[in-house]
């Protein structure tokens, strides 16, 4: 699903899959929405990342931070 004003861009950085999301003027970041499969467990850590386990082994999400 897609919403108005806000897209989805994929990069690479140091041979780590990495996406940002940018939104518009009037975008809501609200309406952003991310659904994540094959995780055993998920829990932030204690500078905000999301961590996953899964069968591979963990993996880790930064915490957001929001650009002008």
């Amino acid at each position: 699903m897609f919403t108005d004003g806000i897209d989805l861009v994929y990069h690479g950085n140091q041979q780590q899959l990495e996406y940002d999301f940018h939104l518009a003027a009037g975008a809501d970041p609200a309406s952003i929405r991310l659904n994540l499969e094959g995780a055993q467990s998920l829990r932030l850590d204690a500078e905000g990342n999301l961590l996953l386990e899964t069968k591979g082994g963990e993996l880790r999400q930064h915490r957001p931070t929001a650009l002008a």
